[in-house]
């Protein structure tokens, strides 16, 4: 609810929920896991923990990050996707409400949050191919180009945020369309990657 009024908002979990047509609770086994997180780089895929169930030895364990500003969920499921099963439901529990914060955004932001993100979901990767569990193959035909995929993605965003220069200008700087052509080129590699990935994605019956 916002304002009195009701308004809808989507979270990544519901995106998956629709392109893999998920009509009943499945579980996510954590090399999933991890491939949906990635898949969403700077989206949590956990939408508000408010609705999530988490064991609580898994908190106590490994307690949300401080150094992600207001997004402490989606660090801790870059960090910490590799190791759990995530179970997904169809049904909607729960309900929302928007609220003015007590805080300014700003006095929480996270500098370069994109390279950070992609920082960590390098950092779980290599921790986790030392793993017996880990299965190499999956890591290399779909979670590092994924990543690759993102990191060429972001450098073609920052170039082109660079070539675009003054507002005034823009428009006739050859710099500028050629950044804009190769940031559109990466991204539609992007979304191919990441329509793989949600595709190889393993689901398993939640009763299982």
């Amino acid at each position: 609810m916002k304002g009195g009024k009701p308004i809808t908002r989507e979270w990544p979990v519901h995106q998956f929920i629709e392109a893999r047509q998920v009509h009943e609770p499945v579980l996510l086994s954590p090399q999933n896991s991890f491939a949906f997180a990635l898949v969403n780089l700077r989206k949590a895929i956990l939408g508000s923990s408010a609705s999530n169930l988490y064991r609580c030895d898994l908190l106590q364990r490994a307690p949300f990050p401080t150094d992600f500003g207001t997004a402490g969920d989606l660090g801790w499921i870059l960090r910490h996707a590799a190791e759990i099963s995530l179970g997904i439901t169809p049904e909607v529990f729960s309900t929302f409400l928007f609220h003015s914060k007590a805080y300014a955004k700003s006095d929480y932001a996270v500098s370069d949050f994109s390279e950070k993100c992609l920082t960590t979901a390098r950092e779980t990767m290599a921790r986790q191919s030392q793993s017996a569990t880990w299965d190499l193959t999956i890591s290399r035909e779909i979670l590092e180009p994924l990543a690759v995929a993102w990191s060429d993605f972001l450098d073609a965003k920052r170039a082109f945020q660079t070539a675009k220069g003054s507002p005034l200008l823009w428009v006739f700087s050859v710099a500028h369309w050629r950044a804009y052509y190769v940031r559109s080129q990466r991204f539609k590699t992007l979304r191919e990657r990441q329509e793989t990935a949600i595709r190889r994605i393993r689901l398993r019956s939640q009763t299982s």
